[in-house]
């Protein structure tokens, strides 16, 4: 499953992976990045600050960033969606700048068992929003 991750993308890029290039050396991604944990546990750095994922735990970084992954247990998958910044651009203008800066701040989130949290992510983890969002 070792999939080559690109530093930008000029459309949106969707891939199920388990980070493995990201594995030696980190990566600076100039693109958006979301990704959501569907298996197995990891430890991924941004040089600055480290994050635990986990099953239900998703990590965006709207804007870009430099990512590793410092360890990752051997079931370790993500469901990654790469994003062209002029996206972003377009996208951001109906959101409200509190909830861009809470995201900059705290890209990392773990969702909790009530039912609106996995509203969203239940369809990206069964494979129904991925694909109606790329078509």
């Amino acid at each position: 499953m070792a999939v080559f991750l690109p530093s930008d993308t000029s459309t949106i890029r969707y891939e199920e992976t388990d980070l493995a290039s990201l594995h030696s050396r980190p990566s600076h991604f100039v693109c958006g990045v979301y990704l959501i944990c569907v298996r197995g546990t990891a430890v991924v750095s941004t040089g600055v600050q480290q994050y635990a994922l986990g099953g239900q735990t998703e990590l965006i970084f709207l804007t870009g960033s430099l990512i590793q992954v410092l360890c990752a247990s051997d079931d370790f998958t993500v469901r990654l969606l790469m994003f062209p910044k002029d996206v972003f651009l377009k996208a951001v203008l109906p959101i409200d700048t509190p909830y861009l800066n809470y995201t900059h701040e705290h890209p990392c989130y773990r969702h909790t068992e009530d039912e609106r949290s996995h509203m969203a992510t239940d369809q990206f983890m069964d494979g129904y929003g991925t694909n109606a969002f790329l078509r």
